[in-house]
């Protein structure tokens, strides 16, 4: 091959610019190959995604076939319970041919030999016995109770007149024992209160009560060993496992070791969603302590009474970071003990994040007026409509008071609806009233929604609508409204300030 030959061939796998024809057709060949492989993994990741799908789909499948195992396990659950009821009330029947009330009445010369001559005490003592008596009657007639109660309600905060045992009462408590286990329902919200409880009506009362209890209320029962009332609790919730509540007041637990057996049972237990802790938690034990071990056990609640505790949390921030954390709890009670402003920041703070908290007690602590206006402008700071906007319009604080204000009483500002938008709504339009008092509430209005540039003309044609609508809507329902300022005067104050003709403008050129 000659010199001129091989120059031409030369040129031929060489273009203009100066690459190699071959050079281009392997890079070629190279993309081809990577665009195979990216459809060959594009084509995996699909058969992937589809296998996903399917196993998504099994597990729904398997979780439905789960919770219908449940639902079923639960029913005979149920049906077993009511099966041990009856078989219960039939093994009582049997032995009886015929019932009467056989306990005898106890004079009031028993109570005063005893050394009770106190005449309101041989009152109470009257009304216990009356009590056990009509209750059981009442029942062996066949009657159906929602609620049973013994004893006197407590005063608000404090425990009533203890009812000491006496074993005269023993033939009454027989006799209302046995009526409990021939009662209908299991659905009993049983209550004890002020009403000392002795060993041998606790063994009376743990197989009358089993498989019956929603609720258990024992309040100021003077366990003389604080073991056996926990105990005695324990096995109820144990026997129980459709109990909802339980709920505690005026006893107390001695100690932390007995506070944590309590509240593993209740932690424990499949159905209980409220606890009532009140007044149990004094000496050694501090409160804040219990209420950390409630709250970190993960489960949820629905409401956490831990009145008159003496909670005092050091700095802790374990309340505050429950809160943020918008658990399901809806009722916190927290009054009579030792929170303070610290406390208070913290928990108005934690109330911006939280949607599910809807009553929250704080009165008889430590909080100043600086922890309350910080709880008051959580839930309305009425600085401008996007801070109101803000606000907490779900969680209605009790018990806080500021001398010479009424906001707390104010049902135009708190959040006695169940409905935040509701009120959100009449927040809004109580600053829209404040307002209009002032006749600013278009200066307001210009200010809040001004664009980026200064002009806030354009924003404000824009809310009108909103603006107007918000006014008609709660005016109209007359929830907000005073009777000295008529609907129509805000909305017209509203117009003028914005002026006919600039509602209408639209800029355009004709």
């Amino acid at each position: 091959m000659s010199v001129n030959n091989t120059a031409k061939k030369r040129k031929v796998d060489i273009d203009e610019s100066g690459i190699s024809l071959a050079a281009v057709l392997a890079e070629m060949q190279e993309m081809k190959s990577k665009l195979s492989r990216m459809d060959e993994l594009e084509s995996r990741c699909i058969n992937m995604q589809k296998e996903m799908d399917g196993l998504k789909s099994r597990s729904t499948i398997m979780q439905n076939e789960i919770n219908s195992m449940k639902d079923r396990i639960s029913h005979i659950d149920e049906l077993e319970n009511k099966s041990n009821l009856l078989q219960r009330s039939v093994q009582i029947l049997s032995k009886e041919s015929t019932w009467e009330y056989s306990a005898p009445s106890i004079p009031d010369s028993h109570w005063i030999e005893s050394g009770f001559v106190d005449e309101d005490y041989i009152e109470l003592m009257r009304r216990l016995e009356d009590q056990m008596k009509r209750r059981a009657i009442r029942i062996r007639n066949g009657e159906c109770f929602q609620y049973i109660n013994l004893g006197e309600e407590s005063p608000e905060g404090e425990a009533g007149i203890l009812l000491q045992h006496d074993d005269a009462l023993l033939p009454h408590w027989k006799e209302f024992a046995t009526a409990l286990q021939l009662l209908h329902g299991n659905n009993i919200q049983f209550t004890i209160q002020n009403v000392q409880l002795s060993h041998s009506v606790i063994n009376m009362l743990i197989p009358a009560l089993k498989g019956r209890l929603k609720l258990l209320f024992l309040d100021n029962n003077g366990f003389i060993n604080i073991r056996k009332g926990i105990d005695f609790s324990i096995k109820c919730m144990e026997s129980n496992h459709q109990l909802k509540e339980f709920y505690m007041a005026n006893n107390q637990l001695r100690g932390m070791e007995n506070a944590r057996s309590l509240l593993d049972a209740i932690i424990s237990h499949p159905s209980i969603e409220s606890v009532r802790l009140e007044g149990c938690l004094g000496g050694d034990i501090n409160g804040y302590d219990v209420l950390c071990y409630l709250i970190d056990s993960g489960k949820n609640f629905h409401s956490i009474d831990l009145e008159n505790n003496n909670i005092r949390t050091g700095g802790g921030t374990a309340i505050s970071d429950y809160i943020t954390r918008n658990a399901p709890l809806c009722y916190l009670l927290l009054s009579n003990n030792d929170l303070n402003d610290d406390d208070a920041l913290l928990i108005a703070e934690a109330l911006k994040y939280n949607t599910n908290l809807q009553s929250l007690l704080l009165g008889g602590n430590n909080i100043t007026s600086l922890g309350i206006e910080a709880l008051y402008k959580v839930i309305y700071d009425p600085t401008n409509l996007n801070t109101l906007a803000g606000c907490n319009h779900t969680c209605n604080i009790e018990g806080c008071r500021i001398e010479g204000s009424d906001f707390f009483n104010d049902a135009n500002l708190d959040n006695t609806s169940d409905k935040p938008r509701f009120n959100r709504g009449k927040k809004i339009c109580r600053l829209l009233i404040n307002r209009h008092k002032e006749g600013s509430n278009v200066q307001h209005l210009n200010a809040e929604f001004e664009d980026e540039d200064g002009g806030g003309s354009s924003l404000t044609l824009k809310i009108i609508p909103t603006v107007l609508e918000t006014v008609h809507r709660y005016c109209t329902v007359g929830l907000l409204f005073t009777k000295t300022i008529a609907p129509l005067s805000i909305t017209y104050e509203i117009l003028r300030g914005w002026k006919m003709p600039e509602l209408y403008d639209t800029k355009r050129p004709i």
